[in-house]
C-alpha cells in the first residue's frame, strides 16, 4: 500500500528498524533493504537477518524474498519471527548453549528435541491442565482458568523455577499452591 514514505530505511549501512501501521509498506521496505544489501553491496545472504512479529508477516516476507532474490539466495537469509529465529539459533548451537549455561538454568535442562508450541496448542494444553487440576478456584469459565494458569506458569518462568521432570500431579499441585499463595496472579 501507499504509506508514509516507509522505504526511507533502505539506504545506509547497519541495522534498520521498520515500524509502521498495516498496509504502509513495511514488507516492501524490508525486501528492498535485503535486495540492496545482497545484490547492491555484495553482503552474503547468510549475513542478513530479518525479524518479524507474526508468522503471517514472516511467511509473506520469505515469499517476497524468494521472488526478489531467487529461492537459493532467499533460503540463506535468516528471516522469521522472534520465536522461530530463536528456536533456530538454539537448535543450531544447542551443544554450545548447553555446555556454557549454569547447571540449574533452563538452557541446561532443555531437551535436544524441544519445540515451540503454537498459541492454540498452548491454550489447549493449559485448559487440559486446568481440567486435571480440578482446582476449584471459583473461576466462572474455562477462558479465565486458562488465563490464570498461564499467569502462574509465567510467574514460575520469571522466577527461574524449573518444572522440567515434574510429573503431571506434581506440576498441578505446584500450580494450585501458587494460586493460593499468589491470588493476585489471577
Amino acid at each position: 500500500g501507499g504509506g508514509d514514505g516507509g522505504s526511507s530505511g533502505v539506504g545506509g549501512a547497519g541495522e534498520v528498524r521498520v515500524e509502521a501501521g498495516p498496509g504502509s509498506g513495511k514488507t516492501r521496505t524490508l525486501v528492498a533493504r535485503v535486495v540492496e544489501l545482497v545484490e547492491g553491496r555484495g553482503v552474503k545472504p547468510e549475513h542478513v537477518t530479518v525479524v518479524t512479529f507474526t508468522r503471517k508477516a514472516a511467511d509473506e516476507l520469505v515469499s517476497r524474498l524468494r521472488t526478489a532474490l531467487g529461492p537459493r539466495a532467499a533460503e540463506r537469509v535468516a528471516a522469521g519471527t522472534f520465536h522461530s529465529l530463536s528456536a533456530r539459533l538454539l537448535r543450531t548451537h544447542f551443544h554450545h548453549f548447553r555446555s556454557h549455561s549454569a547447571p540449574n538454568s533452563r538452557l541446561a535442562s532443555l531437551p535436544r528435541d524441544f519445540r515451540v508450541l503454537e498459541e492454540e496448542e498452548r491454550s489447549r494444553l493449559l485448559l487440559e491442565a486446568v481440567r486435571w487440576a480440578e482446582a476449584g478456584w471459583g473461576l466462572p469459565h474455562d477462558h479465565t482458568r486458562v488465563k490464570r494458569v498461564r499467569e502462574l506458569v509465567s510467574y514460575l518462568k520469571n522466577r527461574s523455577e524449573t518444572t522440567a521432570g515434574l510429573s503431571r500431579p506434581a506440576l498441578l499441585a505446584l500450580l494450585r499452591q501458587l494460586g493460593r499463595q499468589h491470588p493476585q496472579l489471577g
